[in-house]
């Protein structure tokens, strides 16, 4: 309730881009992925098509940096998603290829992707998150490193007691911070 008016439970929220929806499997976000870099590409089809007198290199990197770049946003979160969401991005950018180069109906996309010299979805993506993780781990800051390597806890065994005598995260924030014990201790 906010000023005696309800407000209504949301499946999903956007933040910062992301739209993020309750079960955590990220298939909005994608969905909404898909129907824009659609919409771009249809702007972008006078330039994209075979016909087009731009040579294939300037068609290749015009995909790449225009409608590939639409991927690439969240991609450590994309590339934690399951194989069925990834490959609707895959089918996404097969169709923008063979469109590109209208190749006969009996040539693979994997031989497309060999010859345009581009990377399939997943392998793009976990290359963009393994940097991500790499920038994280050689972060100065040590809570920010150890977000890559918290382990997180079974909630079959986890329980009210359990938590109360150690909250996540605190054991670490004192190990970092020795004042914290105190200033923790006060609450």
């Amino acid at each position: 309730m906010l000023n005696n008016t309800e407000i209504p439970l949301s499946k999903s929220l956007k933040y910062l881009g992301v739209i993020i929806d309750s079960r955590l499997n990220f298939v909005e976000h994608i969905n909404k992925i898909i129907t824009k870099g659609s919409q771009t590409a249809s702007i972008l089809y006078p330039l994209l098509h075979q016909k087009s007198k731009l040579t294939l290199k300037n068609k290749t990197l015009l995909y790449k940096q225009v409608i590939r770049s639409q991927i690439s946003y969240a991609a450590p979160i994309i590339s934690q998603t399951s194989k069925k969401t990834i490959a609707k991005l895959q089918t996404f950018q097969n169709k923008i290829l063979r469109r590109m180069i209208r190749p006969p109906w009996y040539v693979r996309n994997s031989q497309i992707h060999a010859n345009l010299q581009i990377e399939t979805v997943q392998q793009f993506v976990s290359k963009l998150h393994e940097k991500f993780k790499t920038r994280v781990l050689n972060h100065p800051n040590p809570l920010i490193k150890d977000t890559f390597s918290q382990t997180i806890p079974n909630p079959r065994y986890l329980t009210p007691t359990s938590l109360m005598a150690d909250p996540p995260g605190i054991t670490r924030l004192r190990q970092v911070f020795p004042d914290i014990p105190n200033l923790l201790e006060s609450t």
